[in-house]
Protein backbone atom coordinates (compact mmCIF):
# COMPACT_ATOMS: atom_id res chain seq x y z
CA UNK A 1 0.00 0.00 0.00
CA UNK A 2 1.24 3.62 -0.66
CA UNK A 3 0.64 6.43 1.99
CA UNK A 4 -2.34 8.22 -0.27
CA UNK A 5 -5.65 7.01 0.80
CA UNK A 6 -6.89 8.02 -2.69
CA UNK A 7 -4.42 5.77 -4.93
CA UNK A 8 -5.23 2.79 -2.45
CA UNK A 9 -8.66 3.04 -3.17
CA UNK A 10 -7.72 3.19 -7.21
CA UNK A 11 -6.07 0.14 -6.49
CA UNK A 12 -8.37 -2.14 -4.90
CA UNK A 13 -10.66 -0.69 -7.70
CA UNK A 14 -8.85 -1.76 -10.43
CA UNK A 15 -8.23 -5.29 -8.43
CA UNK A 16 -12.34 -5.57 -7.94
CA UNK A 17 -13.14 -5.15 -11.88
CA UNK A 18 -13.92 -8.77 -13.52
CA UNK A 19 -15.48 -7.93 -16.86
CA UNK A 20 -15.71 -4.56 -18.12
CA UNK A 21 -15.90 -2.78 -21.46
CA UNK A 22 -12.61 -1.14 -21.82
CA UNK A 23 -14.30 2.36 -22.53
CA UNK A 24 -16.03 1.92 -19.35
CA UNK A 25 -12.72 0.98 -17.65
CA UNK A 26 -11.14 3.58 -18.97
CA UNK A 27 -13.61 6.18 -17.82
CA UNK A 28 -13.65 4.41 -14.83
CA UNK A 29 -10.43 5.08 -13.87
CA UNK A 30 -10.39 8.56 -15.01
CA UNK A 31 -12.61 9.52 -13.02
CA UNK A 32 -10.91 7.34 -9.62
CA UNK A 33 -7.64 9.22 -11.01
CA UNK A 34 -9.09 12.63 -10.52
CA UNK A 35 -10.51 11.85 -7.31
CA UNK A 36 -6.90 10.42 -5.93
CA UNK A 37 -5.45 14.02 -7.31
CA UNK A 38 -7.71 16.48 -5.80
CA UNK A 39 -6.64 19.04 -3.80
CA UNK A 40 -7.76 17.99 -0.25
CA UNK A 41 -9.41 20.22 1.89
CA UNK A 42 -8.27 22.47 3.92
CA UNK A 43 -9.73 21.09 8.11
CA UNK A 44 -8.04 24.78 9.87
CA UNK A 45 -10.17 26.63 6.59
CA UNK A 46 -13.12 27.52 9.01
CA UNK A 47 -16.07 29.66 7.20
CA UNK A 48 -18.13 31.24 9.76
CA UNK A 49 -20.84 29.43 11.28
CA UNK A 50 -19.05 25.80 10.35
CA UNK A 51 -18.66 23.73 13.36
CA UNK A 52 -14.85 23.38 14.29
CA UNK A 53 -13.14 22.28 17.40
CA UNK A 54 -10.84 24.10 19.64
CA UNK A 55 -7.66 23.20 21.14
CA UNK A 56 -7.92 24.78 24.30
CA UNK A 57 -5.82 22.60 26.72
CA UNK A 58 -7.82 22.18 30.02
CA UNK A 59 -7.32 19.24 31.88
CA UNK A 60 -9.38 17.51 34.65
CA UNK A 61 -9.46 19.57 37.81
CA UNK A 62 -6.48 21.83 36.40
CA UNK A 63 -8.66 24.60 35.11
CA UNK A 64 -5.99 28.05 35.74
CA UNK A 65 -9.27 30.01 34.24
CA UNK A 66 -12.82 28.89 33.52
CA UNK A 67 -12.98 29.23 29.50
CA UNK A 68 -15.63 31.52 27.89
CA UNK A 69 -16.64 31.18 24.36
CA UNK A 70 -15.28 34.30 23.20
CA UNK A 71 -11.87 33.54 24.53
CA UNK A 72 -12.40 30.47 22.50
CA UNK A 73 -11.24 32.96 19.00
CA UNK A 74 -7.70 32.85 20.42
CA UNK A 75 -7.10 29.61 19.65
CA UNK A 76 -7.14 28.17 15.92
CA UNK A 77 -10.24 26.43 14.75
CA UNK A 78 -10.75 22.71 12.94
CA UNK A 79 -13.04 21.43 11.60
CA UNK A 80 -11.76 17.77 11.95
CA UNK A 81 -12.15 16.45 15.57
CA UNK A 82 -9.13 13.89 15.49
CA UNK A 83 -6.45 16.27 14.50
CA UNK A 84 -7.81 18.58 17.69
CA UNK A 85 -7.39 15.68 19.90
CA UNK A 86 -4.17 14.42 18.53
CA UNK A 87 -2.70 18.01 18.96
CA UNK A 88 -4.02 18.23 22.56
CA UNK A 89 -2.76 14.76 23.21
CA UNK A 90 1.26 16.56 22.15
CA UNK A 91 0.28 19.36 24.06
CA UNK A 92 -0.32 17.34 27.28
CA UNK A 93 2.62 15.23 26.73
CA UNK A 94 4.72 18.48 26.52
CA UNK A 95 3.71 19.82 29.69
CA UNK A 96 3.97 16.56 31.75
CA UNK A 97 7.77 16.21 30.53
CA UNK A 98 7.89 20.21 31.09
CA UNK A 99 7.01 19.54 34.31
CA UNK A 100 9.03 16.26 34.97
CA UNK A 101 12.10 18.21 34.11
CA UNK A 102 11.37 21.27 36.19
CA UNK A 103 10.75 18.50 38.95
CA UNK A 104 13.99 16.83 38.40
CA UNK A 105 15.88 20.25 38.47
CA UNK A 106 16.64 19.37 34.29
CA UNK A 107 14.69 22.07 33.13
CA UNK A 108 16.45 24.29 30.34
CA UNK A 109 15.64 27.88 30.37
CA UNK A 110 15.47 30.24 27.43
CA UNK A 111 19.05 31.99 29.04
CA UNK A 112 20.55 28.29 29.00
CA UNK A 113 20.44 28.47 25.29
CA UNK A 114 23.00 31.21 24.89
CA UNK A 115 25.53 29.21 26.52
CA UNK A 116 27.44 26.21 24.82
CA UNK A 117 26.48 23.43 27.15
CA UNK A 118 24.34 20.38 26.00
CA UNK A 119 20.65 19.97 26.07
CA UNK A 120 18.79 16.58 25.38
CA UNK A 121 15.66 16.22 24.03
CA UNK A 122 13.37 12.99 23.81
CA UNK A 123 12.61 11.64 19.71
CA UNK A 124 10.69 9.43 18.53
CA UNK A 125 11.86 6.81 15.83
CA UNK A 126 8.41 5.83 14.25
CA UNK A 127 10.07 3.20 12.05
CA UNK A 128 11.02 1.20 14.78
CA UNK A 129 8.24 3.08 17.17
CA UNK A 130 10.95 3.67 19.89
CA UNK A 131 11.97 6.89 21.94
CA UNK A 132 15.91 8.19 22.08
CA UNK A 133 17.81 11.13 23.31
CA UNK A 134 19.24 14.37 20.61
CA UNK A 135 21.55 16.26 22.37
CA UNK A 136 21.67 19.60 21.21
CA UNK A 137 23.58 22.77 22.05
CA UNK A 138 21.92 25.75 20.65
CA UNK A 139 19.38 24.53 18.10
CA UNK A 140 15.83 24.02 19.34
CA UNK A 141 12.02 23.23 17.98
CA UNK A 142 9.42 25.52 18.97
CA UNK A 143 7.81 22.67 20.81
CA UNK A 144 10.08 20.09 22.68
CA UNK A 145 11.46 19.69 25.84
CA UNK A 146 14.47 20.08 26.43
CA UNK A 147 16.81 18.55 30.07
CA UNK A 148 19.81 19.71 31.11
CA UNK A 149 20.92 15.87 32.25
CA UNK A 150 20.51 13.16 29.76
CA UNK A 151 19.76 10.74 33.04
CA UNK A 152 16.91 12.73 33.46
CA UNK A 153 15.68 12.43 29.83
CA UNK A 154 16.42 8.75 29.64
CA UNK A 155 13.73 8.11 32.71
CA UNK A 156 11.13 10.43 31.26
CA UNK A 157 10.60 8.21 28.65
CA UNK A 158 10.63 5.64 31.22
CA UNK A 159 8.47 7.44 34.02
CA UNK A 160 6.65 9.69 31.45
CA UNK A 161 6.48 8.92 27.80
CA UNK A 162 5.99 5.32 27.50
CA UNK A 163 3.24 5.46 29.98
CA UNK A 164 1.56 8.35 28.20
CA UNK A 165 1.81 6.45 24.77
CA UNK A 166 0.47 3.32 25.82
CA UNK A 167 -2.34 5.17 27.37
CA UNK A 168 -4.05 6.64 24.20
Amino acid sequence: MTNNKEFDKLIEFVKSIDKVETKDLENKILEELKKANAKKENPFDVKNGEKAYFNNLIYTKLYSKIWKYEDLFDYVPCKDKSIVEQRQKRHHLNDLLEKFAYENNANVTDKMWKDEYLKYCIRRDYDTDSYYIETVITVSDLFSTYFTSKEVAEKAITEVVVPFMECK
